[in-house]
């Protein structure tokens, strides 16, 4: 119809993303390079999707980021965070094998038996994995510090965010997570694997902590020093909200595509 239009690319739509569709991606392959060819811009929310998509279609990437309503999600000093003055680890997300999960269950058995404050870990969400991971929470005793949620709404996982000490995302692969933009805009320090997505948010060090997949120890050794240290985590989340709200704040990102179009 000679309508120009932009592609946004979020995760799945990029071959090689998603190692299960990558045999549709090969199918499509023809149809999905001629949509890419005729657009006026290409877009993906981070750079590691854009050098994916770039490295299989020869089409320049432009980056623009996810957004979050960092007046919707922001800290609120006065909510309780429970009776047992325990430290709270929150996850947020569909429980699937790209979330990696297990090692985070893993890691919270781990530090149950570690000393300092008592642990609680806050598992929002639901989907495939939701039974192997409780038998798997049983059979290495994470169970006992675990509390399933399952599906909440927009209020409640705000509550979940102000309420929680630290946050986990231990993901394989992500576009640009936007559980983690909310836990950093709600100025809670994020530990996450050290993957592209995550990397385009969390500043090692300075926002959160991040660690090897290959190494998920690192995961254990990096809550346990925010459990221990009780200044660490304030002070990493505060640089976090800062750099949500000068870099992903959708002002600024809805001007990038304002401009654009």
């Amino acid at each position: 119809l000679g309508v120009p239009y932009l592609v946004s690319l979020r995760g799945g739509d990029v071959p090689g993303f998603v190692p299960e569709i990558d045999a549709i991606h090969r199918l499509i392959a023809t149809l999905r390079r001629a949509v890419l060819r005729r657009a006026s811009a290409v877009v993906a929310n981070s750079d590691s999707l854009a050098r994916l998509s770039e490295a299989s279609d020869p089409f320049p990437v432009q980056v623009i980021p996810n957004g979050v309503d960092t007046l919707a999600f922001a800290p609120n000093g006065a909510v309780e965070r429970g009776a047992e003055n325990a430290f709270r680890i929150l996850f947020v997300g569909r429980l699937h094998s790209q979330k990696n999960v297990g090692a985070l269950l893993e890691s919270a058995a781990a530090l149950a038996a570690l000393p300092g404050p008592p642990v609680v870990v806050e598992i929002v969400g639901d989907g495939p994995e939701r039974r192997a991971l409780a038998t798997l929470a049983e059979q290495t005793g994470a169970a006992r510090v675990l509390r399933w949620h399952g599906w909440l709404d927009k209020q409640q996982v705000l509550d979940c965010y102000r309420r929680a000490h630290v946050f986990v995302n231990p993901s394989r692969y992500e576009g640009m997570p936007n559980t983690v933009l909310e836990a950093m805009a709600c100025a809670l320090p994020v530990v996450a694997s050290r993957i592209g997505g995550n990397e385009d948010l969390v500043v090692d060090g300075e926002t959160g902590l991040l660690f090897d997949l290959a190494a998920p120890r690192q995961m254990t050794d990096a809550l346990q020093r925010m459990r221990l240290d009780a200044s660490l985590g304030p002070r990493l989340g505060a640089r976090g909200r800062q750099r949500v709200i000068d870099e992903f704040g959708w002002p600024s990102v809805a001007t990038r595509y304002a401009r654009l179009l």
